[in-house]
């Protein structure tokens, strides 16, 4: 019987944890107020981009969420993606916009993939998802942002080939550290049902 309460108690445990981490891993800030000033980044967000809170232009709520506004000018438009520099930062996103995707800027439409060097537009960030919603207004329809900011200098990354096989996606994170922790949820429910199995055997 303490068999079984200690393994019981050590399932809730790795539950609790499990559930602890994965809130703390969802999302891309929180927000205690409606200025830059209460915005928190979420600490994956700023080891990719140290300087983001520099960047807030403003904080806005549309439909329930809330977005971080920010204002970026068009580096590069290639089939890798559309790269914008951060105003406010030397900072620097890559998003891949479909083909038909449209911006509205200035009361003007424009389709993301036609968009030339120097022009700026506004997106947005919402606290749920680390990915840009392009145009005036932020929108549900979110980009993600694909891969860590360039380094000064360094070269736009080579277009897609030519035979249109389609350009893998970097991968920014492993899963592995979840399925440990899963695997060691499992393992402890399993001892569970084992004690309290032979319990009732023996009773």
């Amino acid at each position: 019987m303490v068999k079984l309460r200690y393994a019981l108690m050590g399932s809730l445990v790795v539950v609790g944890a499990l559930g602890a981490a994965l809130a703390q891993a969802a999302g891309s800030f929180s927000a205690s107020g409606t200025t830059c000033r209460d915005i928190t980044w979420k600490p994956e967000v700023l080891a990719k981009y140290p300087h983001v809170s520099d960047a807030c232009q403003g904080v806005v709520q549309k439909g329930g969420e809330t977005y971080v506004k920010f204002v970026g000018t068009v580096q590069n438009n290639s089939p890798v993606g559309l790269r914008m520099k951060f105003k406010g930062t030397d900072e620097s996103v890559l998003i891949k916009p479909t083909s038909s995707q449209q911006v509205a800027i200035g009361g003007q439409t424009f389709k993301a993939r036609e968009m030339e060097p120097g022009q700026e537009l506004t997106f947005y960030v919402p606290s749920t998802r680390f990915a840009a919603s392009l145009g005036d207004e932020p929108e549900p329809e979110v980009i993600d942002i694909i891969e860590l900011p360039a380094a000064p200098g360094m070269a736009e990354p080579a277009p897609a080939p030519a035979s249109g096989a389609a350009a893998s996606l970097p991968k920014t994170a492993s899963n592995l550290p979840w399925l440990a922790v899963l695997g060691a949820l499992l393992a402890l429910c399993g001892l569970a049902m084992t004690l309290l199995r032979r319990r009732r055997v023996r009773a």
